[in-house]
């Protein structure tokens, strides 16, 4: 049975963030869209006590109607964000780089990552737009193909240009690329086209096979006993086991575009 694509983004964000050991040291990561605080939040806890964070921290507020995407790198020590303000007749688009302690590592705009998008299109295509001007949609994010790297697959309109520098008129058509940054300083590592769900590029491989649905209509991630339990709307409280993440005292991680890093063994 196909799952839905909300399942498959849940898994797409966060797989390459397991780690096969813990330790006391290590800690555990849950990032996700506020839309009571109209906020990218981040709690921290550790793997001795995941219902009781130890740190609750603003990544970026939404001060506008805004599409996001949150990923963590495999290392857990990185969290990116892909932001565009959907109520701007502009529609700009930014990604950025955050560490543990929620302080923005980088700020990028769509536009300086144009050059890099571009090289990785046919010859002879392009956006017909300058960097003042271009903007991306957020599609997907998460880990890369190796600790410090974290993915972004970003939508955008391209085609064949014509002399004048713009597209040939009727020929632009969507492209979905995807961008390998250094989760430190945003720099772009590579950057490649999505063609039919397919890239050169990795974006944390989909771990299908531990998700299923049971009779109270949740969608269960096991990584240890007890387990993450994600809203199968893809919207809602996020559990560990059976009871809620707290924040002195309160349930705290409850909204949607999760992302995570769990310092836990992996069952096989």
């Amino acid at each position: 049975m196909r799952l839905p694509a909300f399942i498959t983004r849940l898994a797409l964000c966060a797989t390459a963030s397991f780690a096969q050991t813990a330790s006391a040291e290590e800690q555990g990561i849950f990032v996700w869209n506020d839309p009571q605080q109209m906020a990218i939040r981040m709690v921290i806890f550790t793997p001795d006590d995941p219902n009781t964070a130890t740190a609750a921290v603003t990544l970026q507020p939404l001060k506008s109607i805004s599409s996001t995407m949150t990923g963590v790198e495999s290392g857990g020590q990185g969290i990116g964000l892909c932001l565009q303000q959907v109520d701007d007749n502009v529609s700009p688009a930014s990604l950025f780089g955050f560490d543990l302690k929620g302080k923005t590592r980088w700020e990028k705009d769509a536009g300086d990552f144009l050059p890099a998008i571009e090289a990785a299109l046919p010859k002879g295509h392009g956006t017909g737009k300058t960097a003042d001007w271009f903007t991306f949609s957020c599609e997907d994010a998460g880990a890369g193909d190796k600790d410090g790297v974290l993915a972004f697959d970003v939508g955008l309109s391209a085609g064949p240009l014509g002399a004048d520098g713009y597209i040939v008129e009727g020929k632009d058509q969507a492209v979905t690329a995807r961008l390998h940054l250094s989760s430190k300083t945003g720099k772009v590592l590579a950057a490649a086209l999505v063609e039919n769900r397919t890239s050169r590029l990795k974006l944390a491989p989909n771990p299908t096979e531990q998700l299923y649905s049971d009779a109270k209509n949740q969608v269960l991630l096991f990584v240890s006993d007890p387990h993450l339990t994600l809203p199968k709307s893809g919207r809602g409280q996020v559990l560990w086991g059976n009871a809620p993440i707290l924040w002195k005292g309160k349930p705290v991680v409850d909204g949607f575009d999760f992302a995570w890093y769990l310092p836990v063994k992996t069952p096989k």
